[in-house]
């Protein structure tokens, strides 16, 4: 079944405050718009606190900065037609090595 993705424009807007480098803010687009409509219920996970639901998570190390880690979890939700996933909120957390 082919999938859609519907990314909240606040999300967008959280997505592009973070001061992101250009690599990794396009790679961030790359795995929500491509990547979770390929087979999205083997990469969301259920949430276990009290936003439940499911989150699709990943990680990538800095191009430009191999100890500079990128981590990030969205949550998503089946829309009604069960053929769109709307991505409603993100978190970012950066570390180094």
């Amino acid at each position: 079944m082919p999938y859609k993705v519907r990314i909240a424009g606040l999300v967008l807007r959280r997505i592009h405050s973070w001061g992101l480098p250009d690599a990794v803010l396009v790679e961030v687009h790359l795995r929500l718009r491509e990547r979770l409509v390929q087979q999205p219920a083997l990469q969301l996970v259920s949430g276990d606190g009290p936003d439940r639901g499911m989150f699709y998570t990943f990680a990538m190390i800095d191009p430009d900065n191999r100890l500079c880690v990128h981590q990030f979890a969205f949550q998503v939700f089946y829309e009604t037609d069960e053929e769109t996933l709307s991505v409603t909120s993100g978190v970012y957390q950066r570390y180094f090595y």
